[in-house]
């Protein structure tokens, strides 16, 4: 399907909304390929044979949803009486559960090069929305579909602001011509859904005994750290420290994703200003590192009222930098409130040093392995851990 990472936060795109789950999962499609979904939904002269048919395998296949031939990936295989397979249908985002095998067929290759265009299907989220309780109940999928007008052949007209991207998922605004408001605001006033995330009106100048207390600080949203078992090997990067009995690494994989979507971020980020009164120990935030465009994640520490000054922690490197009052940002989109802190605090021992590398190992960028020994909590007690050179 095509790359979430490929739209920029900020941008206004006309869709094709495809298939709704529940505002936390919805599917759109671009109207600039509209044109081609005939060329691609052709299924070739002859069925698929079993001996050919694969897990992951593209298809072009009768869509029970739909009554029309769709391209989809093969999820599942079941043989019984007669062969059927779960199918993704992969421009329009929704599975077929049992299709027949004489339904199924190769794309015909020698047709139209677009046959062989990832899906087309983009996976989606509300901004600003939230379920009342753990999960949309049915009378909120069905209030989204009312307004959407209920799609069932993936050509309903709409339009989305994008507000968050990651390698799976859009976070944005979803406006269509059945509804007065964006979709996230009419479920709100109806009263069906909450705004997502939002904080608290907790402020140092009217809560100033108590304000970094628990009670309060329980109800405020927080980064979490990323769950992790005793044995777990990872490979990491030193993202900084000055001690062994104290330094902080990132899974090189996140850490990639994280400088991918830096400027995404960044985007996010701009224009977010917090008031002075809403800048409290322990609210998460995000600061501004360096020049305009640079922006991490953060959580305040302590709050100096005369400098207009805050001492924060930057979750995704574990580093404490102080920040002017106008450098702090409010994070309000889930995608970033719920990416799980990407700085891990570990501790080991000398001996755990290979020769000649305890001069570079605690350098930021500095690739290891580490083993999980001993869990910690947080940012409060680091993960005993054993280390290891990486394999060149």
């Amino acid at each position: 399907m095509n790359n979430p990472c490929d739209f920029t936060v900020g941008t206004n795109h006309s869709v094709d909304v495809t298939h709704i789950n529940h505002p936390h999962s919805f599917y759109v499609r671009t109207v600039e390929v509209r044109d081609i979904m005939d060329k691609i939904e052709k299924p070739d002269p002859q069925q698929i044979s079993a001996d050919r048919i694969n897990l992951g395998q593209r298809v072009v296949y009768k869509s029970n949803v739909l009554d029309k031939y769709v391209r989809g990936n093969i999820c599942s295989i079941q043989i019984n009486e007669e062969i059927t397979c779960d199918v993704f249908a992969i421009d329009y985002g929704f599975f077929d559960k049992s299709v027949l095998l004489k339904n199924i067929h190769d794309p015909d290759k020698n047709s139209e090069p677009e046959n062989q265009i990832p899906g087309l299907a983009i996976h989606c989220q509300l901004n600003l929305c939230d379920p009342k309780t753990e999960e949309f109940p049915k009378e909120v999928i069905d209030a989204m579909k009312f307004f959407v007008g209920q799609p069932r052949d993936g050509k309903h007209s709409a339009s989305i602001i994008v507000h968050a991207t990651t390698n799976e998922k859009l976070t944005v605004e979803l406006m269509t011509v059945d509804s007065p408001r964006d979709i996230a605001t009419m479920l709100v006033l109806l009263d069906y859904t909450t705004l997502l995330k939002v904080l608290p009106s907790v402020s140092r100048f009217t809560n100033t005994a108590d304000v970094a207390g628990p009670a309060h600080l329980s109800h405020i949203i927080k980064y979490k750290h990323r769950t992790l078992n005793i044995g777990d090997v990872l490979h990491v990067r030193v993202q900084s420290g000055t001690s062994l009995s104290g330094f902080y690494v990132a899974e090189m994989q996140e850490f990639k994703q994280m400088i991918s979507d830096a400027s995404n971020f960044a985007q996010h980020c701009k224009g977010r200003t917090m008031s002075d009164e809403d800048i409290v120990p322990g609210r998460p935030c995000a600061v501004r590192v360096q020049d305009p465009d640079t922006y991490e994640r953060a959580i305040i520490k302590q709050v100096k009222e005369t400098d207009r000054k805050a001492l924060v922690q930057l979750v995704d490197s574990g580093k404490e930098f102080e920040s002017h009052f106008s450098w702090i940002r409010s994070v309000i989109s889930e995608i970033y409130l719920d990416r799980p802190i990407l700085a891990i605090y570990c501790t080991t021992d000398e001996d755990q040093v290979w020769p000649t590398s305890l001069p570079r190992f605690l350098f930021p960028g500095y690739d290891l392995v580490i083993k999980i020994m001993a869990l910690g909590n947080g940012f409060e007690v680091p993960h005993r851990v054993n280390i290891y050179p990486t394999k060149k």
